[in-house]
C-alpha cells in the first residue's frame, strides 16, 4: 500500500511539472507572436530585449522541468513494476506511461471504462 501512496504523489508531482511545461510553452508562444507585433513599434530594441531575457529564462525553466519530468517517469515506471496483478499493472502503465485514456484501456481489455477505472 505504502508503494501505492508513493506512485500516487509521484503522478501528482509529474501532473504538476507537465501543465508548467505546457503553461510555459503557452508563453513562449505568445511571446513570440508579440516579437513579431513590436519589430515595426517604437523602442523596438527595448521590448526585443525584454522579450528575448523572458523567452531565454523560460526556456531554462522547461528544460530544468522536463529533465524532473524524465526522472519521475523513470520512478514512476519503477513503482509500475513492483505492482503484483499483471492486468493492475498494464492497465497503469497504459494510462500513466502511454497517456492512453480509460475508454482504450477498457477497449482493449474488453470491459467498460469504470471497470478499468
Amino acid at each position: 500500500m505504502d508503494d501505492i501512496k508513493r506512485l500516487s504523489q509521484y503522478l501528482e508531482q509529474a501532473n504538476s511539472i507537465y501543465a508548467r511545461v505546457v503553461a510555459h510553452g503557452l508563453e513562449i508562444e505568445r511571446l513570440r507572436m508579440l516579437g513579431e507585433c513590436t519589430k515595426s513599434a517604437p523602442k523596438t530594441k527595448v521590448r526585443l530585449e525584454s522579450i528575448t531575457t523572458r523567452l531565454s529564462v523560460l526556456g531554462n525553466e522547461m528544460i530544468n522541468d522536463i529533465d524532473q519530468l524524465i526522472e519521475l517517469w523513470q520512478i514512476i515506471r519503477g513503482l509500475i513494476e513492483l505492482v503484483p496483478d499483471y492486468k493492475v499493472r498494464l492497465v497503469l502503465q497504459s494510462r500513466y506511461l502511454c497517456g492512453r485514456t480509460w475508454e482504450e484501456i477498457a477497449s482493449d481489455l474488453g470491459c467498460s471504462h469504470r471497470t478499468a477505472f
